[in-house]
């Protein structure tokens, strides 16, 4: 629990992906706690965690740190589960990890190693880096609309959350130009300085 809640803590505070690396079975349980954190503020977190042999997975022998569906378990806390089966695969599967929690909506990836995964031999090719995949491009009609109703509004109010982080300058020259009070939730805190005179905090 401790290093996933350090993973947390720093991708939380730095906007980039933190990751921690556990045993599978009760060593990636205990991480539970920290691992819904991370979801419910989509904080982009990389749960490294081994697994048992490709060959028993799922045959409910009994092995140690056996877990019946570890990927099942973490399909409501996670934005995707990768399950690795080759060592030639690990390292585009956490270029894929990175991507995936960092893209969209931020959140925690679970990646899984085998142990027999772990001592193969395989040629190893990184390709490319993990990174952030471009947003998709905002309706301009309903951007138009919305630029029309704050127009008109007489007391407008902004509220905002962790989303807002990548945009404070942009947050800030709306509030400015609406003259509109800004409510920072916990998880924007910092997106605007406490000392402006429009922040807010809730």
């Amino acid at each position: 629990q401790g290093v996933a809640y350090m993973a947390y803590g720093y991708a939380e505070s730095t906007g980039k992906p933190g990751a921690f690396l556990v045993v599978p079975g009760p060593g990636v349980l205990n991480t539970c706690t920290a691992v819904c954190t991370a979801q419910a503020s989509n904080t982009p977190v990389l749960a490294l965690t081994g697994q048992i042999s490709r060959r028993n997975i799922g045959r409910g022998l009994g092995i140690l740190h056996e877990l019946s569906d570890q990927s099942a378990v973490f399909a409501p806390l996670t934005k995707g589960q990768i399950l690795v089966d080759h060592a030639s695969k690990v390292a585009p599967g956490i270029s894929d990890a990175v991507t995936l929690a960092l893209s969209g909506r931020c959140g925690p990836v679970l990646f899984q190693v085998p142990d027999d995964v772990t001592v193969e031999n395989a040629d190893v090719v990184l390709g490319a880096r993990g990174a952030r995949l471009a947003d998709p491009v905002p309706d301009q009609k309903s951007v138009e609309q919305a630029a029309q109703w704050l127009a008109g509004a007489k007391k407008p109010l902004i509220i905002a959350g962790g989303g807002a982080f990548g945009a404070e300058s942009e947050l800030l020259a709306l509030a400015e130009a609406l003259e509109a009070p800004i409510m920072m939730t916990r998880h924007a805190r910092g997106t605007v300085s406490d000392r402006h005179y429009l922040a807010q905090t809730v």
